[in-house]
């Protein structure tokens, strides 16, 4: 007996769609837990086609001459690869090979130029009078001793005189003692013999006391040679103390008066300044002449007090001001910064060349003047071998100094470089760089910007 089944209309099509959406959800769960496994990340980015291809920068030798500091080598940097050489040369970029040269860290200063202090003196006279002769003029060569000028002041009269009758009084105090001496014990009163020697002693005091003012007048004379010389020889003496042979000579004893004092020059010098003439009345509150040393002189600079850390004595100075160069080395640092231009006053002594013709003869002149104003630059460090680039050709990423070596017509290697000594046109490099390998130097801003790039869309 057959039994027939008989299924309600649209039953499968109901069973075919359920079948359908469980497969949908399970496809669904798939992916998600795909995706939690994967982070979502259901693909990397592909990288985009451009000029730049990635390389591994090539660590070279350090110079022998400026050994590289330590530190962690450079990551990777990207190879950069132009389209052709014809864009190369319309991006404007120029190589030139590394070169070793001298390189020196220097630190510029204004300074100025003065005269040393010890070498240079404003003269006055030593007590009030006239004028009675002038010697030497305003710029002519003085020697040490020499005389300037010559006054004519009483007061100079009156402690020679006043030695004369110091030394007349010992002469004869001795007189009155010495012979006393001589006798035997009890022959002369002892008070007697006390009282004459007590005014010999005085007698001395007063000549020393006479001595010493014609000494603070500038007059030295020798106290011994006094005593023993006659009366006349002395008063001659007395009357021209002071003064050289060559004027005492052409003087009349008998009508010149003894009241002379003479300005002598306190150094070898020149006279750069005097204000006096013939029959002036002078005092001791005024400067009449100035004589200066002008073959040496002083330059002071006023370093800026982030730099004065790093100076020394001994280093070199370079010093310019117009066409005048010279050279020389601190000897002197102050110990304190100006509290109003937070500057550090360095001073160097330097000699004064005389400036000659082309035929050595003598112009009368000297390279350095007073007051001159210039730049100074103090060497702080040195190396005569240093392998240099262009400092147009050292670029910084942020992280490090990088300069590009051409590898090939349009292919460029960035490399991670440590530097030394840096100036204006010239930086030394320390590693990662051999002498003659050619270093992009214009343009080399350009690479900077596509290495940036670069590296901006590299993957982390």
């Amino acid at each position: 007996m057959t039994t027939l089944s008989i299924r309600p209309p649209g039953l499968l099509a109901r069973v075919r769609k359920q079948a359908f959406q469980l497969n949908v959800l399970a496809i669904l769960a798939l992916i998600g837990w795909w995706g939690h496994k994967n982070h979502w990340q259901f693909s990397h980015e592909p990288e985009r086609v451009t000029a730049i291809e990635r390389t591994v920068a090539r660590p070279e030798t350090a110079p022998a001459a400026s050994p590289s500091p330590q530190k962690v080598e450079s990551p990777l940097l990207s190879c950069i690869r132009f389209e052709s050489e014809r864009q190369v040369a319309d991006l404007g970029i120029t190589v030139l090979g590394a070169t070793c040269r001298p390189l020196a860290r220097e630190v510029t200063a204004p300074g100025t130029v003065t005269y040393d202090p010890a070498r240079h003196a404003q003269l006055s006279v030593r007590v009030s009078g006239t004028v009675w002769r002038i010697e030497k003029h305003l710029g002519e060569p003085v020697r040490a001793g020499e005389v300037l000028a010559i006054i004519d002041a009483p007061a100079v009269g009156q402690a020679k005189a006043e030695f004369l009758h110091s030394i007349a009084d010992v002469q004869l105090s001795k007189k009155v003692y010495e012979p006393l001496q001589s006798f035997a014990n009890g022959e002369v009163p002892r008070k007697q013999i006390r009282a004459a020697e007590t005014e010999l002693r005085k007698a001395k005091v007063d000549m020393f006391n006479a001595h010493q003012a014609l000494v603070s007048l500038g007059l030295p004379i020798d106290l011994g040679k006094c005593e023993q010389a006659p009366e006349e020889e002395l008063e001659r003496h007395l009357k021209f103390l002071g003064l050289p042979a060559s004027i005492a000579d052409t003087l009349d004893p008998a009508s010149t008066s003894a009241s002379l004092l003479p300005i002598h020059a306190p150094f070898d010098g020149l006279v750069i300044g005097r204000d006096l003439s013939v029959g002036e009345v002078v005092s001791p509150s005024q400067t009449y002449f100035e004589v200066a040393d002008v073959s040496k002189m002083w330059i002071l600079l006023n370093v800026r007090e982030a730099d004065s850390d790093s100076l020394e004595l001994g280093q070199k100075v370079a010093f310019s001001a117009g066409t005048a160069k010279i050279e020389g080395a601190i000897s002197w640092m102050s110990t304190a910064v100006d509290p109003k231009t937070r500057t550090v006053e360095v001073r160097c002594s330097v000699d004064n060349p005389e400036v000659l013709k082309e035929d050595g003869q003598q112009t009368g002149k000297r390279l350095l003047r007073a007051n001159l104003f210039g730049l100074g630059r103090i060497e702080l460090s040195h190396n005569p071998v240093a392998l240099a680039v262009p400092t147009q050709a050292v670029q910084w990423d942020g992280s490090d100094h990088v300069v590009f070596v051409r590898m090939g017509a349009n292919t460029f290697e960035p490399r991670r470089v440590h530097v030394g000594i840096t100036t204006d046109e010239y930086t030394e490099v320390l590693d990662h760089l051999n002498i003659d390998d050619p270093v992009v130097v214009r343009g080399s801003h350009i690479l900077k910007a596509e290495l940036g790039r670069s590296l901006a869309a590299s993957p982390p």
